[in-house]
């Protein structure tokens, strides 16, 4: 049985005021949520969860330093089932098409749609439980 209280959304934004927005949206489900500012910090710095727990990341595409695109590619290789949503207020379809063909659930647009994004999120979490 899924049991929102213990599902953990990583979520990597370079923007303090989508991170928190974010993280209150999350954390009213309530789903723990751990908000980065780039990749090098998410990198630097996983998030502790049980392996078993269900998760999954948020990721902006457009990050200084190493980008969206980029993390996803070395979340791909340690965490192959670990789901993956984009978001991005400024991407190209190239970008989108990228994103997707290397295994992202989904692509929203900022400013995202909070009960799309739950929804998203939720099935993503299920389908992470149901994979462990």
């Amino acid at each position: 049985m899924f049991d929102p209280s213990q599902a953990t959304v990583v979520l990597v934004d370079d923007d303090p005021g989508v991170r928190e927005s974010l993280r209150a949206l999350f954390e009213a489900v309530p789903y723990r949520c751990i908000s980065y500012a780039s990749a090098e910090e998410y990198i630097a710095h996983p998030a502790p969860t049980a392996p078993t727990a269900p998760r999954c990341v948020l990721l902006d595409l457009r990050l200084p330093g190493m980008s969206g695109i980029e993390l996803q590619r070395l979340i791909n290789w340690d965490s192959p089932r670990l789901p993956v949503i984009f978001v991005s207020g400024d991407a190209t379809r190239a970008d989108m098409d990228a994103a997707m063909a290397a295994g992202a659930i989904e692509f929203l647009r900022k400013p995202v749609d909070p009960e799309a994004l739950l929804n998203i999120t939720q099935q993503c979490l299920c389908d992470s439980l149901d994979a462990g």
